[in-house]
């Protein structure tokens, strides 16, 4: 839960930065992982958030060009099966270039 927190403030605060709203879906907040693990996870995850935000979702203008929705989506979801945990960062931002 705290690791959603922080990705909540990190949203809010880029997407006002970057003047890109963004409607930010967090499932799974009760997943539980050890501490070791919530300490190895929690920059990378942050940082895979934090370049959604800046290269995956386009600006307003793009947005309304590619007929997408002016309010960005992105969904964090964790679950747990058995002894492993599942995290999924998922944005309809422009995709990757290939």
């Amino acid at each position: 839960k705290s690791l959603f927190i922080k990705i909540q403030r990190i949203v809010r605060d880029v997407s006002l930065n970057l003047n890109k709203p963004v409607d930010l879906q967090l499932i799974g907040e009760e997943t539980e992982v050890e501490r070791t693990v919530f300490e190895l996870l929690g920059d990378p995850l942050v940082h895979l958030v934090r370049n959604a935000m800046d290269h995956g979702i386009e600006k307003a203008e793009v947005r309304a060009e590619r007929g997408k929705p002016a309010v960005a989506q992105v969904t964090v979801f964790a679950k747990q099966t058995g002894g492993t945990v599942t995290i999924e960062i998922i944005d309809d931002g422009g995709g990757i270039n290939r």
